[in-house]
């Protein structure tokens, strides 16, 4: 048979089992054979340009123009009901309804890119996306898959792609804030560390929401900021431990010769 108009509908989930990335092709195994899938294949019908539906499992970040009910949905009924079809309830209600017809002089599918999906809760074939989150944590349903394909097809379409920043960037960016947070602590007093940090997360955090809405660009937010509180109470403890150790220090050198609320007052104030 001939494959050269075939797509796959498989899509890539992240760990935490939400799909944020389309993946651009698989190859075969055995036979190297390449396949892309199904956005990728449907861009390179309509654009001329294939250079991406031979690059097998490489992936792109999906920009998702919104949640499940971004695009028009048309249930199947309607698209089949035409002039030529007399349904069961036409014929019950001995009146043609003919949605299609309807459908076409409202121009719904006119230039419009029609892609064929099922929403059966039963058939499983749903995914969580990054607008599947609400209060109560992730949607336990997500969105049919065909909106996946939908959005990655808009996407490459509209050529709105997300990149990361450069790990480079991000490591020394992380590693400058961790070391001025570990001089603050060392030089100042603990809570300008403290706030220093505090200060420096909330940057982070406010860079990064506008890198994203603004450049389209991801900048990684939680092992950055672990970094940073993992530096601020290592510091924290190193410093407990030595002022623990200059107690034990001073109460052995003094302890035996000198009453102790001397030594307390030498522990509190050694100058």
């Amino acid at each position: 048979a001939d494959s050269s108009n075939w797509a796959l509908v498989d899509v890539v989930n992240d760990m935490d089992g939400v799909v944020r990335r389309y993946i651009c092709a698989f190859a075969n195994t055995y036979s190297g054979e390449i396949y892309p899938t199904l956005a990728v294949k449907a861009h390179a019908s309509l654009s001329g340009n294939d250079a991406i539906s031979s690059a097998a499992g490489k992936t792109f970040r999906i920009a998702f123009p919104g949640g499940g009910k971004t695009f028009r949905k048309v249930p199947f009924y309607q698209v089949v009901d035409d002039t030529s079809l007399w349904t069961k309830d036409e014929e019950e209600w001995g009146e043609s309804i003919n949605w299609f017809d309807t459908l076409s002089q409202e121009g719904v599918f006119k230039d419009k890119i029609v892609l064929v999906g099922a929403s059966m809760v039963e058939l499983h074939d749903f995914a969580l996306t990054p607008f599947s989150a609400d209060a109560a944590g992730l949607s336990a349903k997500g969105v049919p898959g065909v909106e996946i394909h939908a959005s990655a097809l808009h996407t490459l379409l509209a050529g709105h792609h997300i990149a990361d920043v450069s790990l480079t960037v991000v490591y020394g960016l992380t590693f400058f804030l961790c070391l001025i947070i570990f001089i603050a602590s060392i030089l100042a007093r603990a809570w300008i560390g403290i706030l220093t940090g505090l200060l420096f997360s909330a940057g982070w955090i406010l860079v990064s929401f506008k890198l994203f809405s603004g450049q389209s660009l991801v900048l990684p937010v939680v092992s950055p900021l672990f970094a940073m509180g993992l530096t601020l109470a290592g510091q924290q403890g190193y410093l407990f431990y030595l002022e623990q150790r200059r107690r034990h220090l001073v109460t052995g050198m003094f302890g035996r010769y000198i009453p102790k609320e001397v030594v307390s007052e030498l522990i509190k104030d050694p100058g």
